[in-house]
């Protein structure tokens, strides 16, 4: 896995820089992609000097804010979606990925560990820690074609069960059961 995807704001509970210190652990030879989708944020000029300093300029791209339709290209472009945020609530980007079959690496005690499940339709990583994403990045890779591609399949059908309308059915029958 190579071409890594982050979107959201640049704001330091986001915790960006640690995704592009974990990548910069694990592929020595500078042999990954991050796309950065977003825009602002208090963490942005740190994130930068980062990159500058480890001359990392051709391995992290910001696309800005862009729509929504256009953000599936960049799921389908992309292996696998990171955000380890310190506090999140729950994150919609995580199922977007998810039903675009990116393996998908969400923060532990957040909003989104109730949906992935470690190791069957993603990941989940303590919150900013870069040792435990460059570990997590680490098994990703060490993991066979075919378990990569069952992982991926598993998050695509998560995805497709948290729909909207099958949301909203379970809620309504759960609310009638009371």
């Amino acid at each position: 896995i190579t071409k890594f995807l982050y979107v959201g704001q640049f704001t330091y509970n986001k915790c960006v820089k640690a995704n592009i210190e974990a990548l910069n652990k694990c592929y020595p030879n500078r042999d990954f992609i991050l796309t950065c989708i977003g825009s602002g944020g208090t963490a942005l000029d740190e994130i930068n000097d980062y990159i500058k300093d480890e001359k990392l300029n051709k391995n992290i791209s910001f696309t800005g804010q862009i729509d929504r339709d256009k953000i599936i290209e960049y799921y389908d472009k992309n292996q696998c979606f990171i955000m380890i945020s310190k506090s999140e609530a729950f994150g919609l980007v995580y199922l977007e990925a998810m039903a675009r079959g990116c393996i998908c690496v969400g923060t532990k005690g957040q909003g989104i560990d109730g949906v992935i499940v470690d190791g069957e339709n993603g990941f989940l990583c303590k919150g900013g820690d870069v040792e435990e994403l460059a570990r997590i990045i680490n098994h990703i890779n060490s993991l066979s074609k075919e378990e990569k591609q069952r992982i991926s399949e598993n998050a695509r059908h998560t995805a497709e069960e948290l729909s909207d309308y099958n949301v909203a059915k379970m809620y309504i029958e759960n609310v009638m059961k009371n």
